[in-house]
């Protein structure tokens, strides 16, 4: 079970003979999405552009105080995306563009990601590739059920947005010194100074199970059956990895013997 880094950049995206050879000796690959069901969920959202918009009945402009709404303007300009858009999208779908800095955003074409990387090696060894989820259901899952969480995470977000590339930047250092836990405990920081502890809390436990928690039960569950004949590379989102709902507890719980590869 590997962890990656979603985001290319720094060189992050490379797996590295180890992780390559890894994956080209394993009998079956697991990834969070594959690519061809990402790029076919991507089209479909160009295609009916009303699954990203509100369902609240709800705009932007109703929920923000004037100063917010002013900070907001300003950012989505420097993002390119007219307000008059903005105004009506979940706010979650905001909340995924704020998180890539501009200077990723202006990259074209986009370099492919590590966990892309590790789906091109298998396939490229003839090695089976199974998602763990649809692109719908992790779209799903990021955006939320309830737009009022959105709005608060968006408002939490607003006074990071110029840090966005510095932040980028200490999470990959992080990532790539194995103290992935380091990720989350940041992230909680910066949204109770926005939002106070107590708000910030609920917001981030409710976070926490829709991102996580949830998804991480339904993807072992997926992998279970191929994990105990062997042979499997699983690569996952690093932050999948840790907590007591984290991958590694959970396949600990059932009865799996871990063991971290030296330089991996």
């Amino acid at each position: 079970v590997f962890g990656t880094f979603h985001l290319p950049g720094g060189g992050i995206e490379e797996p590295g003979p180890l992780v390559s050879g890894l994956v080209a000796q394993s009998r079956m690959v697991f990834v969070e999405v594959d690519e061809a069901g990402l790029q076919t969920a991507l089209g479909n959202f160009v295609l009916n552009p009303g699954a990203l918009m509100r369902t609240d009945g709800r705009l932007l402009s109703d929920v923000m105080s004037a100063e917010d709404l002013a900070a907001a303007r300003a950012l989505f300009d420097a993002y390119g995306l007219p307000f008059h858009i903005a105004n009506r999208l979940r706010p979650g779908v905001l909340a995924i563009m704020m998180s890539v800095p501009l200077c990723a955003q202006n990259t074209w074409p986009p370099k492919p990601g590590l966990d892309v990387r590790i789906e091109r090696i298998a396939r490229e060894n003839g090695i089976p590739v199974k998602a763990l989820e649809t692109a719908e259901e992790q779209f799903q899952a990021l955006l939320g059920d309830d737009d009022a969480d959105g709005d608060r995470l968006l408002r939490a977000m607003l006074p990071m947005a110029e840090s966005t590339a510095e932040s980028l930047h200490t999470y990959r250092a992080l990532y790539r010194t194995r103290h992935v836990g380091a990720v989350w405990s940041l992230s909680v920081a910066s949204v109770e100074d926005a939002l106070g502890a107590e708000e910030a809390r609920l917001l981030l436990d409710r976070i926490w199970d829709a991102l996580l928690r949830k998804r991480n039960a339904k993807m072992l569950a997926t992998m279970l059956p191929a994990l105990r004949q062997g042979g499997v590379f699983a690569a996952v989102g690093a932050l999948h990895l840790v907590g007591e709902d984290g991958l590694i507890s959970l396949l600990e719980e059932a009865d799996f013997t871990l063991a971290q590869v030296p330089g991996g």
